[in-house]
């Protein structure tokens, strides 16, 4: 049991290492009849939504839950909300169905009432969502669950990830005053990799 948590971490912060600071993969060899000038051999850098929803599962699968979190329960699936679709959220509609996040079933709710929040786990809070953002801060005050925004200056506002693309390269600041106000802790190995640590 001990040697498979030690393989899990180990995978996870290998891939967050290798996406922050490649944010590429191998592409397949490219298809016959495609002309040599447009498939010169180069890197395929991903697109930014692919990027940001890879990191949403890898916030979640770092974060340590509280006792009255749903994370807790047997059965239950991961939920990850949203207020709007885009394309991170479309991405992972796609995708979702073959991952787990912390050996759980992922799901992606659209939230359409602000009591719909308190099912989910991760609440990711797009562009537009985020102009009602003191809103959802107030909506989700006590619940145990994970914020995370693309929007800048989210996490100085109360947000407790806020990630951010840089040349092609993820970035993160991590708002932990406010995680821990709602019961939720991050590994230091997680830690270790933001750009900055937001403390009382």
């Amino acid at each position: 049991m001990k040697f498979a948590k030690f393989a899990i971490v180990f995978y996870i912060v290998f891939v967050m290492s290798f996406v922050m600071e490649h944010n590429t993969f191998a592409l397949p060899e490219p298809a016959a009849g495609v002309d040599e000038d447009e498939s010169e051999d180069r890197p395929a850098t991903l697109p930014d939504y692919q990027v940001k929803s890879r990191f949403l599962t890898i916030f979640g699968e770092n974060c340590k839950w509280p006792p009255q979190s749903s994370v807790t329960t047997p059965g239950a699936p991961f939920i990850i909300g949203a207020f709007e679709e885009n394309d991170t959220i479309s991405y992972l509609i796609d995708t979702v169905k073959t991952k787990t996040i912390v050996g759980k079933k992922a799901r992606i709710l659209i939230i359409s009432e602000d009591g719909e929040s308190e099912q989910c786990n991760l609440l990711y809070i797009t562009d537009s969502s985020g102009k009602r953002l003191q809103e959802i801060l107030e909506i989700t005050n006590k619940l145990p669950l994970l914020t995370v925004s693309d929007v800048r200056g989210d996490a100085e506002k109360g947000v407790m990830i806020e990630m951010f693309i840089v040349k092609n390269k993820m970035h993160f600041i991590v708002n932990l005053s406010a995680a821990r106000k709602h019961g939720l802790f991050f590994s230091s190995t997680f830690l270790k990799y933001a750009d900055r640590i937001i403390e009382d």
